[in-house]
């Protein structure tokens, strides 16, 4: 979890204090302060989280955690983490992480840290960039210092230390530019002062951003860690065509692109020899996917998976989906002997078309997203499609979650598989 790699990063710590000068850029050859002269990344940057934490409740593009008595909370335009009275000798963690990931290469992430946790005590409030693999890049502030860390293959380093001055250091960020990673500070959200930096790990182009408070150990009148304005609260940029997403499965390792695989209940699931094979069994309500690492853009594009097999039998299902981050979706779907152009909006299901499956001719499944409509289309060879159904998008398609994905309903009457053959690939 997060809050055991910040409890890592804040024990013992070590550093030195350096700051380079005003908004240094790292290469000599860009000024970010205020311009925007870092080139975005072209889609999928990070450009695209942003928040002023207005409303009353979380936007959907966080998820909430917290324990040990910490509260999370939207006030006064802030969000707001406070630690209990007392806290346990024992980790005590709340924030906000992204529900996507994305691309910080090329890219200034800046966050507003109007108050920290009590600086008289061992509390920290931190900002995390997050790989998959959950090797993480921090500025925290612990007991008066603000420090530089990282934690990477399960160790963790602080790269530097400086004095927390809070008019100085009210924003926080990372940077990325030219092959650096810069952390850095500002008193004003514009002048950025530079005081650590790492070569750019290769996780940069998929990490998740994260804000939090908490502490390691016993304290007392802990105090609460404020946020706000997270990149200005205004968004940019775009999220990566879904065609974009492309797999043939010859590596032998589901990779990080589909770090939102997930198994639910007794399924499992791998890739070897071209191919994703996803095993059944008997015991029923089970679901195993290969999700999206991030969301994509399916708005006036296309993504196909070749479905090698499907079980066929009653209470099983293989799917093609395109989901939001609240689970709304549209899906291709082999469910038993039928084939079903089917979506599930605030937990019901529809359908728009239901025909007879046949492995053959609908060996390939596309769902194709084309001036607000939502189109479910089959094909024998990933070439020539038909449409089964075409209606006006029930979700919208700018940013979803792409997934493959086999379960069943009820108890199904033997053990079976679905095979994948490839994903926005066309087989060799």
């Amino acid at each position: 979890r997060l809050a055991l790699v910040v409890a890592l990063a804040g024990c013992g710590r070590f550093g030195f204090d350096a700051r380079a000068g005003s908004d240094a850029p790292l290469d000599g050859a860009h000024d970010a302060a205020s311009d925007g002269a870092i080139g975005s990344a072209q889609c999928g940057g990070i450009d695209l989280l942003a928040d002023t934490f207005t409303a009353n409740v979380p936007s959907p593009q966080w998820y909430s955690y917290k324990n040990g008595g910490i509260t999370t909370v939207q006030m006064g335009g802030q969000l707001v983490i406070t630690l209990p009275a007392t806290t346990i000798a024992s980790a005590a963690y709340g924030g906000f992480g992204s529900v996507f990931r994305y691309d910080v290469r090329g890219q200034r992430i800046a966050v507003e840290v109007p108050q920290t946790a009590s600086t008289a005590t061992t509390a920290q409030t931190d900002i995390q960039l997050v790989s998959v693999k959950g090797d993480i890049l921090s500025i925290i502030e612990e007991s008066g210092q603000l420090t530089a860390s990282q934690y990477i293959n399960g160790t963790g380093t602080n790269l530097t230390m400086i004095p927390y001055n809070v008019g100085a250091d009210r924003w926080w960020a990372f940077r990325e530019d030219a092959g650096t990673l810069a952390f850095e500070t500002s008193p004003d959200g514009v002048t950025f002062t530079l005081f650590s930096s790492i070569p750019t790990p290769a996780f940069a182009s998929l990490v998740s951003f994260a804000l939090e408070t908490g502490t390691f150990e016993t304290v007392m009148n802990g105090g609460a860690g404020h946020f706000d304005n997270v990149n200005g609260g205004t968004p940019s940029g775009k999220f990566c065509p879904a065609s974009t997403l492309r797999d043939d499965f010859n590596s032998g390792v589901i990779d990080d692109r589909w770090a939102g695989q997930f198994t639910s209940g007794t399924c499992t699931y791998g890739e070897s020899n071209g191919h994703v094979t996803i095993a059944l069994d008997t015991a029923g309500g089970e679901e195993c996917a290969l999700r999206s690492a991030t969301g994509f853009d399916l708005t006036n594009d296309a993504v196909f998976t070749e479905v090698v097999s499907a079980p066929g039998l009653a209470q099983t299902y293989t799917v093609l989906r395109a989901s939001q981050q609240n689970g709304d979706n549209v899906e291709l779907s082999i469910a038993g002997t039928t084939l079903d152009c089917a979506q599930i909006i605030n937990s019901s299901y529809s359908t728009s078309c239901s025909i007879p499956y046949d492995a053959v001719a609908h060996r390939f499944l596309r769902l194709r997203g084309s001036a607000g409509m939502i189109a479910w289309e089959t094909s024998p060879d990933g070439m020539t499609w038909t449409t089964r159904a075409q209606v006006a998008s029930p979700i919208a398609l700018d940013a979803v979650f792409l997934t493959i994905a086999a379960g069943t309903n009820g108890a199904p009457a033997m053990a079976s598989q679905a095979v994948f053959g490839t994903f926005d690939v066309l087989p060799p």
